[in-house]
């Protein structure tokens, strides 16, 4: 009996050997692949796996602002002047030298004969006539689509088709009659279109507007 447990216990012997062994195998694989595993997640979480490489500084551009455009200059086509009839686009009035009805298309400046007249602003004369009923007129394109003609003007007009002219550039001067409002006295007629669509002269001079 002796014999055969001592056969035993050296059978025993090896394959506990082996357990040993497998698990010390077992614990350097897992340790093995937990550290490969490590070497692969760190660098994915501190820097997204990629090294950071610095470059230049980005070049910041900054636009350059753009100035306003002044509004256009605006001056009075007279010095010396009383407000006479007012602009009736809308509404027909009484003409009494014409005897009838009918808008009143402009402004009237009552001055002298002779009183000097100016390009409410700066434009391009469009025409120069010599009339009947109107006297002399002139016609000036301005920028924004205004226009302006002034009529009742003496013979002695200033400017020809073409001209270029600064805003208070003189034109010519007031006729001693306007044969188309005769019994008005002498004055300039202002006329202002915008856009081909006629418009109060007032509009263009608040100073005015706070008096009428």
């Amino acid at each position: 009996m002796r014999v055969h447990n001592n056969q035993n216990s050296k059978q025993k012997k090896p394959t506990q050997k082996s357990n040993k062994r497998l698990a010390i195998y077992t614990t350097v694989l897992i340790t093995a692949i937990a550290i490969i595993a490590l070497a692969i997640i760190l660098p994915l979480t501190l820097g997204g796996g990629y090294d950071e490489v610095e470059g230049p500084p980005p070049v910041v551009v900054t636009p350059t602002p753009t100035p306003p455009i002044p509004p256009p200059s605006t001056v009075l086509p007279l010095e010396d002047f009383e407000l006479g009839k007012l602009a009736s686009l809308n509404r027909l009035v009484f003409h009494s030298s014409l005897n009838n009805w009918r808008t009143h298309n402009g402004v009237n400046f009552n001055a002298e004969a002779g009183s000097v007249v100016g390009s409410i602003r700066a434009g391009t004369v469009l025409s120069v006539e010599h009339t009947q009923l109107e006297g002399g007129i002139v016609t000036i394109q301005h920028a924004n689509g205004f226009v302006s003609s002034y009529h009742g003007l003496a013979s002695d007009i200033r400017v020809e088709e073409g001209d270029t002219v600064s805003a208070g550039a003189i034109i010519g001067t007031v006729a001693a009659v306007r044969p188309v409002a005769r019994g008005e006295g002498s004055h300039l007629h202002l006329r202002v279109r915008q856009n081909g669509n006629l418009i109060d002269p007032l509009t263009l001079f608040p100073e005015l507007l706070e008096n009428k």
